[in-house]
């Protein structure tokens, strides 16, 4: 199953200030590398994550999914 991962759990994976959500974040990308289950849809430009998530750039297509998926899940 594909999942969609928000650009706040990158975030959350290199802030130290909130222990908790790092190690949460972390496992998250980790078993969506493992699994090759996750795509990332950054709205800025991507840095390192290209080589390990495929990059969904956002369009209305993929808007209107990831829309349905928070009021589904």
């Amino acid at each position: 199953m594909a999942a969609l991962i928000d650009t706040n759990v990158l975030v959350y994976r290199f802030d130290s200030r909130f222990p908790d959500k790092q190690k949460i974040a972390t496992d998250i990308l980790r078993r969506g590398i493992l699994e090759d289950s996750s795509k990332v849809m950054l709205c800025e430009k991507p840095k390192n994550f290209s080589s390990s998530f495929a990059i969904l750039y956002p369009n209305e297509a993929i808007v209107r999914q990831a829309i349905r998926g928070c009021a589904a899940y």
